[in-house]
């Protein structure tokens, strides 16, 4: 874990960096950006589950032979796939790379150690994926109206907290549901 961390905190400062050049230079990449931010939430939202995110050939890979190789190259592919939406998510909210990067430190670092905490309650957070897809959405749709209007980042925090907190809702909900019948 610890190989998959250092790769990602290596990782995510290239696509931080790569990604502040490209909408410093061009601002026409803010629409690529955020139309592939649709299109993750998308993706999240018809996946039906948050592990259904996990590629199933990262689910499947088994150590060969007791080389751990594999399965770092494995965790530095599924990095990459997972930084495609998340670095684009964190410059629609700021372009300053030293914010961009350390708040993805931090979440990575936090992930980190409470990672088997979280994939043991994945499948009890039945709507986390639909929350996941409309946090992106609002992300994409951000950046999408940058041009236009300037969403405040206290608003932004309030409509993620709004939507974490009804998918949690909703979950309590559900279980609260199939208990009873």
């Amino acid at each position: 874990m610890l190989w998959g961390v250092w790769g990602a905190f290596v990782l995510r400062a290239a696509f931080i960096v790569a990604g502040v050049t490209l909408l410093r230079r061009f601002e026409w990449i803010t629409w690529i950006f955020g139309l592939f931010l649709l299109y993750a939430a998308w993706r999240m939202v018809r996946g039906g589950s948050a592990r259904a995110a996990i590629p199933e050939w990262i689910v499947r890979l088994q150590p060969a032979k007791g080389s751990l190789l594999p399965v770092i190259l494995a965790v530095e592919a599924a990095d990459l796939l997972f930084a495609t939406d998340s670095i684009p998510a964190v410059l629609s909210i700021t372009h300053n790379p030293f914010v961009a990067y350390t708040s993805n430190v931090a979440a990575i670092l936090g992930l980190r150690s409470i990672y088997f905490a979280l994939a043991d309650m994945l499948e009890r957070f039945r709507y986390l994926h639909f929350g996941v897809g409309a946090i992106l959405a609002f992300a994409a749709l951000k950046m999408l109206a940058a041009p236009w209007i300037a969403v405040p980042v206290t608003l932004s925090l309030a409509v993620i907290g709004a939507i974490l907190v009804v998918c949690a809702v909703m979950t309590g909900i559900s279980r609260q549901g199939s208990r009873n019948s």
